[in-house]
């Protein structure tokens, strides 16, 4: 089941209260090979996700990595952020990606998402 309907803008993913030492997951899985180039995100004011890791897994049954040439961090804002993907020579291929967030702007560590976009191209092999 999808968290978010693209059709439908008043669907969206929140997470739960966070503890003090878990971060907060959001993970796609694509089910075929991708190339990521961008990501596109809408979250609540006020409940945005920040102290943001992005993480890869190349295949079913590899871990996942992190992406360390990646800037995601959020501003406070329910306008449209776009992060580009940074072409470093390590491609970002993957059949699978998870935002992991430390920390939240909400007092209570909840965070919101009411669109989210991966932007790329599938990976032909």
């Amino acid at each position: 089941m999808n968290a978010l309907d693209l059709s439908d803008s008043s669907t969206l993913w929140n997470s739960d209260h966070q503890s003090s030492n878990k971060r907060q997951i959001y993970q796609i899985n694509f089910n075929r090979t991708v190339d990521i180039r961008k990501l596109c995100i809408v979250f609540q004011g006020g409940f945005v996700g920040v102290d943001c890791e992005l993480l890869l897994r190349k295949d079913e049954e590899a871990k996942f990595q992190k992406l360390e040439d990646a800037y995601v961090e959020p501003d406070d804002t329910n306008e449209l952020q776009e992060f580009i993907i940074p072409d470093s020579g390590t491609q970002p291929i993957c059949t699978a990606l998870r935002l992991s967030f430390g920390k939240s702007t909400d007092f209570y560590g909840r965070i919101m998402i009411y669109r989210f976009e991966v932007w790329g191209y599938e990976d032909p092999n």
